[in-house]
């Protein structure tokens, strides 16, 4: 299995996708090697290029990771190598990348690392993300200034260092920086709280989101297809977008999706979600077993 990106979520998932199918997660690409089956996780940026130029294998599983449309040279990309599987993580992954033209065989979602705590309910709300601009939309920072149960922090998910103007722009609304911890003590600290408010203009998948939920906290959210398997829950506040617009994002392989929202019917569903208490954590499920089942098919 090779890893295409660095963000921390996408590593972590990486990593336990390999350890619940039983396979390897690939540092680098060693040519010499051929493998039975080669999961590609990421978009189709150049490291997913060089991987279907460069690393032999029998069969091919693309497991797609996107937050937007292809751009012209993401399209060519992902169709510069033969995929015998094309996986997505949700619905929304795989309406953009079948807007993009590439087929899509199957959904199977990220699985979430089980939780060891439960929210203790201090009446406060949390956001935390990484440092891009479809995390922290300017009606989601408005959000940040009207009301002060709601605390915002970034997290260091990558190298902050061509980020320092934005993170002292994200400081001056008051988000404070996070460091980067185990799962565990992400999910010791996340418990303090009695929501987690996403901010998020846009997602893939969600992490967070579920992980709160498997922690019985109550979510706020944006309405989107990344939550198809979890907008139903009775601890899922959905907020209804308004537009959905496409941004040039600083690579080259997708455009950035950003759903705009009234700030107002943010902060509505948001002093809901701290009155009431979540009556249920969400049950988690194995997705990578069918993944596994679904390399055995292919193996055949």
């Amino acid at each position: 299995m090779l890893n295409t990106i660095n963000p921390i979520s996408v590593s972590e998932q990486a990593q336990y996708l390999a350890e619940r199918i039983g396979g390897d997660l690939i540092k680098g690409i060693n040519a010499d090697v051929i493998y039975d089956v080669l999961i590609t996780v990421g978009p189709p940026n150049i490291v997913f290029e060089n991987a279907a130029k460069f690393v032999k294998a029998k069969k091919r599983v693309c497991y797609w990771v996107v937050e937007g449309i292809l751009t012209a040279v993401g399209r060519r990309r992902a169709r510069s190598v033969q995929c015998d599987m094309s996986v997505a993580p949700s619905a929304a992954v795989k309406k953009w990348m079948e807007e993009s033209d590439i087929h899509i065989d199957y959904i199977v979602p990220h699985e979430i690392i089980p939780p060891n705590v439960e929210s203790r309910n201090n009446g406060r709300a949390v956001y935390v993300a990484g440092v891009y601009s479809r995390k922290w939309p300017q009606w989601g920072l408005q959000v940040i200034k009207m009301t002060d149960k709601l605390d915002a922090y970034y997290k260091a998910e990558v190298s902050l260092e061509p980020f320092m103007h934005y993170v002292h722009f994200l400081e001056g609304f008051g988000v404070k920086k996070l460091d980067v911890v185990p799962k565990d003590k992400h999910y010791e600290f996340l418990s303090q709280y009695s929501a987690f408010a996403s901010l998020s203009a846009s997602e893939g998948f969600g992490l967070y989101i579920r992980e709160a939920l498997a922690m019985k906290m109550n979510v706020v959210a944006v309405t989107h297809e990344a939550y198809w398997d979890v907008s139903t829950h009775p601890c899922f506040y959905p907020v209804p977008h308004r537009d959905v617009v496409y941004a040039v994002a600083p690579r080259d392989d997708a455009y950035d999706e950003y759903r705009t929202w009234d700030p107002a019917v943010y902060v509505e569903a948001l002093m809901k979600a701290l009155e009431r208490p979540c009556p249920a954590a969400l049950e988690l499920k194995k997705h990578y077993d069918v993944m596994k089942t679904l390399i055995y098919q292919l193996l055949k």
